[in-house]
């Protein structure tokens, strides 16, 4: 709903590694700024820390 196809758009520009990371109703994350899976973010996130640092 918010800013629909900009995520890929960024992805797409962005010429260095990258990884997309897609928070949708299959892991409860669809809400705006992931509301309701701050768990689920906060994984993700900290492992793609740790696998990229």
């Amino acid at each position: 709903m918010f800013f629909k196809g900009q995520p890929e758009m960024l992805y797409q520009a962005i010429q260095s590694p990258k990884t997309l990371m897609v928070f949708d109703e299959q892991n409860h994350a669809e809400e705006h700024c992931h509301m309701g899976a701050l768990n689920y973010y906060n994984q993700q996130v900290f492992e793609w820390l740790a696998n990229t640092l």
